[in-house]
């Protein structure tokens, strides 16, 4: 890279010699720093879809859960609304009804086996 001068400008053929390899080592580390920047950036946008397409399946499993959640929600609600359902046409039917009379059969089982009518016992079986 040196340029062939005439005696009298050698030392500046030097200098311009100098100078033009400090500039040469200068664009490559340049060139470099650019070439290691240009990798790393490659490297964060691979990084980045992995996480997108991470984000993006753990977003569907939550939809999924979310689903699952309001599938459980709506039937501990029906299963809820029939127990309360139940309970209070239990109550309705318990008020509605008077207490029952021993039926004439199961009077009969009583007084056969010797017990009153009035007797605690049961009135399936017959036995006090």
């Amino acid at each position: 890279r040196f340029e062939l001068t005439p005696p009298v400008a050698r030392g500046s053929c030097r200098l311009m010699g100098g100078g033009a390899s400090a500039s040469a080592r200068k664009l490559q580390e340049e060139r470099q720093k650019a070439d290691d920047a240009a990798a790393e950036a490659n490297d964060l946008r691979h990084k980045l879809s992995v996480i997108s397409a991470q984000k993006e399946s753990l977003q569907q499993q939550v939809e999924s859960c979310m689903h699952k959640v309001q599938t459980l929600e709506s039937e501990i609600a029906r299963t809820a609304g029939a127990v309360s359902s139940r309970r209070e046409g239990d109550e309705a039917l318990a008020l509605e009804q008077p207490l029952a009379e021993p039926s004439p059969a199961a009077a009969a089982v009583r007084e056969k086996d010797g017990a009153s009518p009035t007797d605690c016992g049961d009135v399936f079986t017959g036995h006090a």
